[in-house]
């Protein structure tokens, strides 16, 4: 089965994702500067949730937190997502759709 995740990063610090049969609302906040390492910290807290599995199976709570780390790509429209400040840690790579 092909899954795939899908994240609205909203300029008014709010967030809409998908992933397999879940969807969710959330609000985060992204460092302004990035670290030494070059990564900005993400935190995320979800708001909403339908209750539903996400592609792993998995059900995510609400007011779950989750603090990764991004780090951007030279030309802006790719990210990398990570548990930490570490490339060995990226476990998701988004690209910028649209605008």
């Amino acid at each position: 089965m092909n899954c795939y995740e899908e994240y609205e990063v909203r300029a008014d610090g709010t967030k809409h994702s998908r992933s397999g049969e879940e969807r969710n609302e959330s609000e985060f906040v992204i460092s302004v500067i990035p670290s030494l390492k070059g990564f900005y910290k993400w935190t995320d807290t979800i708001t909403k949730n339908n209750g539903k599995p996400d592609c792993s199976g998995s059900f995510t709570k609400l007011g779950h937190v989750a603090v990764n780390y991004v780090l951007v790509h030279p030309s802006g429209q790719r990210i990398l997502l990570c548990e930490a400040e570490d490339m060995n840690s990226c476990f998701a790579e988004f690209h910028r759709v649209g605008k």
